[in-house]
């Protein structure tokens, strides 16, 4: 077989395992995922290993959420903020509103936008936000900016800005409405950034462009736990007598 045919076999290989873990999970009745097992499964997945740099990803437990609770001036997030890289390659598929695969060279990784949350699956305006993103990024080739030190959110994909030219995705999605500025990933952003992120998201607020056409929109975050709680409930009072 001819390297260049192998090489695209292997690519077209990976996104496709990729992609049917993502959305062809079976659900606990051996049936399709619902939307709340995906809710849950999402939010609670720890990936092993950081697709950008092939280091032991932290563990949810001991990764994102103690490191909120530093001082943002912390030498930790200055170390983040001094370890900045950057990769280009193309968008070869969107999972929803604010994750995305990249293809560098024969690699495709699986990346999270730093700095937004889009509408979760079950939520309004998801198809929305996934649809923007698709138009926006989708084939594309891009830039984008991470830290070598290695940060990822909850579920241990790795967080990153991605630019289109000059043009900030994450910020595009703020300014129409399309998702929330996710003030958790703050210590892993300048302060200009998050500054900014935090100003479009309100003036797209006050102009209810997108999700703001509903007067109070729940936050991904809190629909995830919101789930997780209900699911909890539900397994409580199927071990009752």
């Amino acid at each position: 077989m001819p390297k260049t045919t192998l090489s695209s076999t292997l690519v077209f290989g990976a996104i496709l395992v990729s992609v049917l873990a993502v959305h062809a999970q079976r659900g606990s009745s051996g049936g399709p995922e619902t939307i709340q097992e995906r809710a849950i499964r999402t939010d609670t997945y720890n990936r092993s290993v950081d697709s950008l740099s092939g280091r032991v990803a932290v563990p949810a437990s001991l990764g994102m959420s103690r490191r909120n609770y530093l001082p943002l001036d912390s030498d930790f997030r200055k170390t983040v903020l001094a370890t900045q890289a950057t990769k280009i390659g193309t968008i070869v598929h969107i999972v929803d509103g604010d994750t995305v695969y990249l293809q560098v060279n024969d690699r495709v990784m699986l990346l999270r936008l730093s700095g937004v949350d889009a509408p979760d699956l079950g939520q309004p305006k998801y198809e929305d936000a996934l649809e923007f993103l698709k138009q926006s990024l989708l084939d594309k080739k891009v830039t984008i900016h991470y830290s070598t030190y290695g940060i990822w959110d909850q579920t241990g994909v790795p967080l990153v800005t991605i630019s289109d030219g000059d043009a900030d995705v994450g910020l595009k999605l703020i300014e129409n409405g399309m998702a929330w500025y996710n003030e958790a990933h703050q210590f892993y952003l300048s302060k200009a950034t998050t500054d900014l992120y935090k100003g479009k998201c309100n003036e797209a607020k006050d102009k209810k462009a997108g999700l703001w056409v509903e007067r109070s929109p729940e936050k991904p975050w809190e629909y995830r736990a919101r789930i997780r709680k209900e699911e909890e409930r539900k397994k409580t009072e199927v071990k009752k007598p």
